[in-house]
């Protein structure tokens, strides 16, 4: 009985250490918390808009790595799924991520993890859980609410450009505000930007842009925004 064990354990080994580094290639019928490995052309996006500045910034440093760095990077950014109807996967997170090694033409995939598998539900059914978790993010690339589910685009290629997603992306990234665990907090932030901040044309546009926005969201009117942090004069202690 023992030898049995042994040797099933033995064969099983494997297989587990293939499932947890998410070398299983994508399957409609993966449950719940799977790792797997997904094709980008597959994934739908769950949000309208990337920021494109954000994109060709960090495809820009995807391009420098070697395969070995990308790998690690890759593996460092496991993408959250949720598998819909009909056994489609719909991209959670790292849009960005996903757009840029497109754009960089470094990976046609993504390690990711299967966070609910609801593709036995209904269409409205599947959007209703989605919505419940704050899983998508319907409004467009100006800000406006979309109607429904159905006009979000339908690959990471076709996702639209706001450019004010960018420039939230350029004021965290120079510690305006602390990432948060807030869903679609970067949005929220290029809604309050956008509003605020005129994004001129030319090379220097989104620099000086980002000058002006560090000043307002620092300011009294972003105190509601998630990550808010005010100057340290205004601290008490």
């Amino acid at each position: 009985m023992r030898c049995v064990r042994a040797i099933l354990c033995s064969c099983l080994l494997p297989v587990l250490v293939t499932l947890a580094a998410g070398n299983v290639s994508f399957d409609p019928n993966l449950p719940a918390h799977s790792l797997c490995t997904v094709e980008i052309a597959v994934l739908r996006p769950t949000q309208s808009a990337v920021g494109m500045k954000e994109v060709e910034i960090r495809a820009e440093k995807i391009g420098k790595m070697t395969a070995t760095q990308l790998e690690h990077y890759l593996r460092k950014h496991v993408a959250p799924i949720a598998i819909g109807p009909g056994g489609v996967p719909y991209l959670l997170d790292h849009q960005h991520l996903a757009r840029a090694l497109l754009q960089a033409h470094a990976g046609k995939a993504l390690y990711a993890e299967v966070k609910e598998n609801w593709s036995k539900l209904s269409e409205s059914e599947f959007w209703a859980r989605m919505k419940g978790r704050d899983w998508v993010y319907l409004h467009d690339e100006t800000g406006k609410p979309l109607s429904d589910p159905t006009s979000l685009p339908r690959t990471i290629g076709n996702m639209r450009d706001d450019p004010y997603r960018s420039l939230a992306w350029l004021v965290r990234e120079k510690d305006g505000y602390p990432q948060t665990e807030s869903p679609y907090a970067d949005f929220h932030w290029a809604d309050f930007f956008r509003a605020r901040i005129h994004l001129r044309d030319g090379t220097n546009a989104f620099d000086e842009a980002t000058l002006e926005a560090m000043k307002v969201a620092h300011s009294p009117e972003a105190k509601d925004l998630p990550g808010y942090v005010a100057p340290p004069d205004r601290i008490s202690h």
